[in-house]
């Protein structure tokens, strides 16, 4: 980590995965089940109190935050898939191709990565 007081400074959020077992629940269908497990009490408290069998921490994250220090709204803040891949990359693309008249085959491409992301997250 840097120390000099020209560079930026950043607080960075990594949204883990946690896998938490919630058993024994008795539903009509998988769906049903899904939702009771959500309507369960805090899962925090649930993370807290169950054994260790029942909850799995890895490297996994979801994405990621970056806020720059010092700004209070939040205004240069950026989301990330990856290290590589920015959140809203596609949406900047696509925007991009927009205000710049580019060939239709460029924007299937773009609406393909967009689809693509959206499917990961849903």
């Amino acid at each position: 980590m840097t120390t000099d007081a020209e560079t930026p400074r950043y607080d960075v959020h990594l949204f883990a995965i946690v896998r938490l077992k919630v058993g024994d629940i008795a539903a009509v269908n998988p769906r049903a089940a899904l939702a009771a497990a959500l309507a369960e009490p805090s899962m925090v408290q649930r993370l807290e109190r169950l054994n260790a069998p029942d909850r799995e921490f890895d490297q996994d994250f979801s994405h990621f935050g970056v806020d720059l220090v010092d700004d209070p709204d939040y205004e240069r803040s950026e989301w990330f898939h990856s290290l590589t891949e920015p959140l809203l990359d596609p949406l900047r693309k696509l925007i991009a191709w927009d205000e710049s008249g580019r060939p239709p085959d460029v924007l299937a491409a773009l609406l393909s990565d967009a689809r693509d992301q959206l499917a990961q997250t849903a």
